[in-house]
């Protein structure tokens, strides 16, 4: 008796595994859909950078590396009723700085990241000056923009 039990569990488990490695290996349908493309010229920006990170009412922030001023910008897709998104710069970066991708929110909604060339401080590798870098926070003003504060910056020795 004990033997058929084992036997009947050991079916009942190996049917189930089939069954369950079959459905994995179903092609799936997955789709791709386009939110948004990006011009060539404009404040938003071109040449996205990083991944995007979303908030709770459904927008999503990015950067990009050229565009703006020439040095990028970061911009905000926001989700429309029909569907569709819009596109509106945040921020867009002065000439020759350089923003290198990731940004994280805080809970309060502000942005953060680091900034490739800005500050006030001049770093040197031996072949050249440049500005050091720099942590950036970018604010909701509550008027539907947003302010930018150097909250930290990078130096030679730091």
């Amino acid at each position: 008796m004990k033997t058929f039990r084992s036997l009947c569990i050991t079916f009942f488990s190996l049917t189930i595994l089939l069954a369950v490695a079959h459905a994995a290996g179903q092609p799936g349908k997955a789709k791709e859909k386009v939110l948004f493309s990006f011009s060539a010229s404009g404040d938003i920006g071109n040449s996205p950078n990083g991944t995007l990170i979303s908030d709770g009412a459904g927008n999503l922030y990015g950067v990009n590396t050229y565009g703006g001023s020439g040095s990028g910008a970061v911009y905000e897709l926001s989700p429309t009723a029909e569907g569709g998104w819009t596109a509106k710069s945040i921020y867009v970066f002065p000439t020759s700085v350089y923003f290198p991708g990731q940004l994280v929110m805080d809970s309060s909604g502000n942005l953060y990241g680091t900034i490739y060339g800005g500050g006030p401080d001049t770093c040197t590798d031996g072949y050249g000056n440049y500005p050091c870098g720099s942590v950036d926070e970018m604010s909701p003003d509550g008027t539907g923009g947003w302010s930018d504060k150097t909250r930290s910056h990078f130096g030679q020795t730091r």
